[in-house]
């Protein structure tokens, strides 16, 4: 089972559909919201206080588990913090106005999940075209950064996600799962505004994204670590920050 999709994953395409035959296919334009809607990713995550194993029972270890199944999707650190999936749906946000909804869903029972969005085609080089893919990954196993980067892979399954990790490994922006997540997720909110106003439009910055020539390599956030307990809606001011970029055609921020 090549795509690792078990019978609680589920997912939504936009017009095509996936070479598994699994998931729904819609023939309109997806919004965000609806695109949360149908791809199934609603549910929720928790962390417990501790697990049990063997009669033992400790706190030195947690488990994520999925609300809607009580399905436990991987064992965690207390250090940990839950990112919900609608929490990424939110970041990308920020892509909304330049793109749309290619595909949505889990895998691995809803241990990974992806979000693929879509602007039209370009030429990387002369007579070459290729599609304009933003892919957003995250997971609830303990063993997955929130990543944002770009690809020229249509994710509809566990194989597609991995081409498109493994394609262009530097160029990416990567959010942990420790510390204070809510800021790190500002920071980054924070970082694609500023290079959008410094872009002459939104598609320069998602080829500065895409294009190898331009070097945005690895985006460190090293943000020092606050209880993110009591988690509200609206992402608190960031704190103490450090954005570490190379090349000269990266933003670098400094607080």
């Amino acid at each position: 089972m090549a795509h690792e999709m078990t019978e609680n994953d589920s997912a939504v395409y936009y017009k095509e559909k996936a070479w598994h035959g699994l998931g729904t296919v819609v023939d309109y334009t997806l919004s965000l919201n609806s695109a949360l809607r149908q791809s199934g990713l609603g549910w929720g995550v928790e962390k417990t206080n501790g697990i049990s194993a063997n009669g033992i029972w400790t706190q030195d270890y947690r488990a994520t588990v999925r609300t809607d199944t009580q399905e436990i999707l991987g064992i965690v650190s207390p250090r940990y913090q839950v990112v919900e999936n609608e929490e990424v749906f939110r970041l990308a946000e920020y892509f909304s106005d330049v793109a749309t909804v290619e595909s949505a869903g889990s895998i691995q029972g809803g241990r990974k999940c992806y979000l693929l969005l879509h602007q039209d085609s370009f030429e990387a080089t002369h007579n070459d075209p290729i599609s304009r893919y933003m892919a957003l990954f995250w997971g609830h196993d303990g063993n997955s950064s929130i990543i944002v980067k770009p690809t020229s892979i249509r994710v509809v399954c566990k194989n597609t996600m991995d081409m498109a990790l493994a394609q262009d490994t530097q160029n990416k922006l990567s959010i942990k799962h420790h510390g204070d997540v809510d800021a790190k997720i500002e920071e980054a909110w924070h970082w694609l505004r500023t290079h959008r106003t410094n872009c002459q439009s939104s598609t320069t910055v998602m080829w500065m994204l895409r294009s190898k020539r331009q070097k945005v390599l690895s985006h460190s956030i090293d943000i020092l670590a606050t209880s993110s307990e009591n988690r509200s809606t609206h992402w608190p001011n960031v704190p103490s920050v450090t954005m570490h970029c190379v090349d000269s055609s990266s933003m670098c921020i400094s607080k």
